[in-house]
């Protein structure tokens, strides 16, 4: 999404740190605020805000109006009403509703905290949840989610911030059983091996230990 700020009196006065462009994190009602440079302001000219969302490299919403703001008696807080660019509705004909390739962030949201909660004991935190829902690649980067949620930090602690106690907690879940002690000093030294790194570790686990 982006939100610029325009000066209509003078079109090419751009307003220093005028626009924002960032991910919603919700379809409906989706919050913004715009730090502008009050220097660049002048109260004889005139000021709207306009708003538009890109979805797939092609503009799928736009503001129906501009709203002013600022000078001549206009408010600071304004609200944008969004209809679908006509390109949009090309794409979906017949339909007055725009799914422009959204995912199901209800499902999606189900997932990720069920993931969550199964390996690190607790909710995703809103930034968590985002930084999934919103990726391009989602759907990837949720099958690899308990590879990176289980070479953690957080995940290492729980499990008894050893390497010992780790290697059981990720055996047990990839492969379904017990580490032995064999096994353990296998993995162990192939850990070493590749410089501690529980992410380079998990990925060759999953890739030739039998699993469930």
């Amino acid at each position: 999404m982006t939100v610029r700020m325009v000066n209509v009196a003078l079109p090419y006065a751009a307003v220093r740190n005028g626009e924002i462009s960032f991910r919603p994190t919700t379809t409906n009602s989706i919050p913004f605020e715009i730090a502008y440079d009050q220097n660049y302001i002048s109260p004889d000219d005139i000021y709207e805000v306009r708003g538009s969302i890109v979805s797939g490299g092609r503009e799928i919403l736009q503001t129906v109006q501009a709203q002013p703001v600022i000078t001549r008696g206009n408010p600071s807080k304004v609200r944008l009403n969004m209809v679908a660019t006509a390109a949009a509705l090309a794409s979906n004909p017949g339909s007055p509703v725009v799914t422009a390739g959204y995912p199901n962030y209800n499902a999606a949201t189900d997932q990720i905290t069920k993931i969550y909660r199964d390996y690190l004991g607790r909710n995703p935190t809103n930034g968590e949840l985002a930084a999934l829902q919103f990726a391009p690649n989602m759907q990837t980067k949720l099958s690899r989610l308990p590879i990176e949620l289980m070479a953690q930090q957080e995940f290492y602690d729980r499990s008894g911030n050893n390497n010992q106690a780790w290697l059981q907690q990720v055996f047990a879940r990839i492969v379904g059983k017990q580490l032995t002690q064999t096994e353990f000093d296998q993995w162990n030294r192939r850990l070493s091996e590749l410089g501690n790194s529980r992410t380079a570790l998990l990925e060759q686990l999953y890739t030739v230990a039998p699993r469930r």
